[in-house]
């Protein structure tokens, strides 16, 4: 039986870009004005930072190239496949980056590289139906806050001194309605108060989407940036 050969294929990356998928791919790297992968520096440093940069560029290079060395190891014994990432990625026809570049650092790149960054967004308001609990809830006060920080640090985890510190919050602003991420609604850590109610998912994108949300307290994940961004929506970021 003929089989027929795949002989263009294109791949995905989950965010801007990783030092170790650009030098795979030969992508032009610039530490002196491009932020590494684990980088905490702008794209405006001072000499200090720039080596520092480059210093965090290789770190960050050798540890992930280190990490998918190992994962393909062991694809290759139980899987049995043969061809390493580093082989399989310099031959893809296009890359899609989950990146929109007016809110990335400017950085070199090539025209394989295709942008698609906030794709999976719905900008459509019309199209967007709120469920009707959260279409009540947000018609309750004029003020609403949406509350989240994402789905790797879970509310329900938080030191207790920080959950009595937002309660107390939300207690002092009693003409404003929280919508609260908390991913045990069994807990009633919020029962006393009235204008807190807490869900462990909610509809972000249809939420944010919604002139009634005044305000989105978030750890600012890359999908709730480009959500925010593209839907227009200020924003409380608390970085974690």
């Amino acid at each position: 039986m003929d089989v027929p050969m795949i002989r263009a294929h294109a791949t995905v990356l989950s965010c801007n870009r990783f030092d170790h998928v650009s030098d795979v791919l030969g992508q032009p790297i610039a530490p002196s004005y491009v932020p590494g992968t684990q980088s905490f520096f702008n794209d405006r440093m001072t000499m200090k930072e720039r080596l520092l940069n480059l210093i965090q560029f290789h770190y960050g290079r050798f540890t992930f190239a280190n990490i998918l060395d190992q994962e393909y190891e062991m694809a290759k014994e139980i899987l049995g496949i043969q061809r390493s990432w580093r082989e399989v990625l310099p031959e893809a026809s296009f890359i899609f980056s989950n990146h929109i570049p007016v809110l990335a650092f400017p950085a070199p790149t090539f025209d394989k590289i295709i942008p698609i960054g906030g794709f999976t967004i719905k900008m459509n308001q019309k199209r967007l139906n709120l469920d009707e609990e959260f279409d009540k809830i947000l018609n309750m006060r004029k003020r609403n806050v949406l509350i989240s920080f994402g789905s790797a640090s879970k509310s329900k985890d938080m030191p207790d001194v920080y959950k009595q510190s937002l309660l107390k919050v939300f207690k002092s602003m009693s003409d404003t309605t929280f919508i609260w991420k908390y991913e045990d609604e069994t807990d009633r850590i919020a029962e006393d108060l009235d204008n807190v109610f807490i869900f462990s998912w909610l509809p972000q994108n249809e939420l944010l989407a919604d002139k009634r949300v005044n305000i989105f307290v978030t750890h600012g994940g890359l999908a709730s940036v480009m959500e925010l961004a593209l839907l227009g929506k200020p924003s409380v970021m608390v970085s974690l």
